[in-house]
């Protein structure tokens, strides 16, 4: 599914990490400092699970060198509990802050969830040109409203080849708008 990169000081907690969302079909690959995370590019992963207290470099420090790299999302799993410490990660660049111990069941599911956001796209909206958030998709959906205009003109709202083109694309499209998948 997805590459995790696990930054941790803590070689059973790496090794629980790994476990746990290897049950989820993710391809985690494990660090031990900064160093290390560093070396292995993160900016090739989907998602970075990062330890605080860390020898070295700490954990604030490697999240605002891993920003500069990527906006993947960054979850803080940490045993620093104070507030504080939650907002100056958060601030730093980090998307989630976990305090230590934490659930198994909570870890999975919020990696699901900051993946989930990240796959997510924005809205579809109508403009001149291809129907999409990211330029045509195959080429199926094309919406040029001048030309839509010039074709239904005189035939009433519903009178176009581009109306009918649309509606008979509407199973494939919204889905997607609603982020689901298309209709096969």
């Amino acid at each position: 599914m997805a590459r995790i990169l696990a930054v941790d000081d803590e070689p059973a907690i790496r090794s629980l990490l790994e476990r746990t969302l290897a049950k989820d079909g993710h391809d985690v690959r494990c660090a031990a400092c900064a160093e290390e995370a560093l070396a292995a590019r993160p900016e090739r992963y989907d998602l970075v699970l990062l330890d605080v207290m860390m020898p070295g470099m700490d954990g604030f420090e490697l999240c605002g060198r891993i920003r500069t790299l990527t906006d993947a999302p960054i979850v803080f799993l940490t045993a620093k509990a104070a507030e504080e410490d939650a907002v100056f990660g958060l601030g730093m660049g980090g998307d989630d802050y976990v305090r230590k111990p934490f659930g198994a069941a909570e870890l999975r599911a919020k990696v699901a969830a900051h993946l989930r956001r990240e796959r997510r796209e924005p809205a579809l909206f109508w403009h001149r040109g291809p129907l999409s958030a990211s330029g045509p998709r195959d080429g199926e959906i094309e919406r040029d409203l001048e030309n839509a205009g010039q074709e239904a003109e005189g035939r009433g709202r519903e009178g176009g080849r581009a109306h009918q083109r649309h509606v008979k694309l509407w199973p494939q499209i919204a889905p997607r708008a609603c982020g689901g998948p298309p209709i096969p």
